[in-house]
């Protein structure tokens, strides 16, 4: 009886030695990955630059984007701008898997990005961000759940705009997820828990 239980508590101390260096390893790993994520200085720009940024998102996403703005209707806004909305649909075509959501806190009917989308029902979701509850002072775009994001703030109705580019691109594909939960969490978590809480525009 004596040998048994000495095996097993000396196959537990062996399990839990086992488990701690997995955990340092990961974590070391971890560290390690995280000096491979990039982030621009904190700039101004306006509406144009705000378009090409956009632009290069779109462009370099392979299977999202997800968005949190205003979503009002200013005539310059990315929202209300035909060149951009068919970069958008040429995207939809060539990519039949990638899928867009929008998140705003303006509910506006005629906002060209919530006409332009009907034959995309299925991959295109814009919905109003509810008032009641709280909300993020950043706005943000999100490509593939984190593996690079365009982070701003300004005044509604503002072309002004403070942002920077937070990149995980070069972060391994294997331990990309958990880096950018690091790194973009506040903003990805945010979106989930804001976008199942918000009203479809239908």
């Amino acid at each position: 009886m004596d040998t048994l239980v000495a095996i097993v508590l000396a196959l537990g101390f062996a399990g839990g030695m086992f488990y701690w260096i997995v955990i340092l390893y990961n974590s070391a790993q971890l560290q390690r990955e995280m000096q491979n994520v990039t982030s621009t200085p904190i700039e101004a720009n306006d509406d144009e630059s705000t378009k090409a940024n956009f632009r290069e998102l779109l462009e370099e996403a392979r299977r999202s984007i997800v968005i949190y703005d205003d979503g009002d209707k200013v005539s310059d806004s990315i929202y209300m701008d035909q060149q951009i909305t068919e970069l958008v649909r040429q995207k939809l075509e060539a990519n039949p898997d990638f899928q867009m959501q929008c998140l705003f806190n303006f509910d506006e009917p005629d906002l060209l990005f919530r006409k332009a989308f009907n034959d995309y029902a299925s991959r295109v979701e814009i919905k109003t961000r509810d008032r009641t509850k709280p909300r993020l002072a950043i706005h943000y775009k999100i490509i593939d759940d984190g593996a690079k994001a365009y982070l701003s703030r300004h005044l509604p109705g503002s072309s002004t705009r403070r942002f920077r580019i937070v990149d995980c691109t070069n972060v391994s594909e294997s331990n990309r997820n958990r880096v950018s939960n690091a790194v973009l969490g506040m903003y990805k978590n945010d979106f989930h828990r804001a976008f199942k809480a918000a009203t479809s525009t239908g």
